[in-house]
């Protein structure tokens, strides 16, 4: 964490790190106000409840994400889609063959 003499504080983190840095500032609401976090590529590490109540707090932490980074994107829903369409595609392939 870096901090200025202005008060501004900044978290970054990498994946994990970044999820880490995230969860953290939630914890210092509501002080310092003006602390932000920058996480690259962070896991989805939260419920809906929270990530409404983080959003609610203003534009306090900056996610980035490349276009085919899969971390970022796995969360429960999205990984039992994946499950659903494997399994979907999976069946269709066993009729052909079959």
């Amino acid at each position: 964490m870096e901090h200025s003499s202005h008060g501004l504080s900044t978290v970054c983190g990498h994946s994990t790190a970044g999820a880490v840095g995230a969860l953290f500032l939630e914890l210092l609401r509501p002080q310092p106000a003006r602390a932000r976090c920058v996480a690259f590529g962070p896991p989805p590490c939260v419920d809906a409840a929270l990530r409404r109540a983080m959003a609610a707090g203003g534009d306090r932490v900056l996610s980035v994400v490349l276009r085919d980074v899969l971390v970022p994107r796995a969360s429960a829903g999205n990984v039992e889609r994946l499950l659903v369409a494997l399994d979907t595609n999976a069946s269709w392939a066993r009729a052909e063959r079959g």
